[in-house]
């Protein structure tokens, strides 16, 4: 499928993120991968998030840069390099 437009505030897991495997098309093993990853880089993000008094542009601002965070678990720099080689 195709690649995820990043970045954007919604944070796509799975078929929505591109983890397809190219060959042969099962995502299931490829998101239980790397399902702890993301949940340990948002979990403390949505703590903070939580603990402060946001107006809504402020808000706004911090959930695109939680998202953007959250696309870097997603896809690192070196599996985006891995993926890119097999397209």
């Amino acid at each position: 499928g195709t690649d995820p437009q990043v970045p954007q505030r919604t944070l796509g897991f799975g078929a929505t993120a591109s983890l397809v495997h190219p060959a042969s098309g099962y995502m299931v093993a490829r998101a239980m991968e790397i399902a702890p990853r993301v949940a340990d880089n948002l979990a403390p993000q949505l703590k903070q998030l939580r603990e402060r008094n946001l107006s809504s542009l402020a808000l706004g601002t911090a959930l695109d840069e939680m998202t953007t965070e959250g696309w870097k678990a997603v896809w690192p720099v070196d599996d985006q390099r891995q993926r890119d080689f097999m397209h």
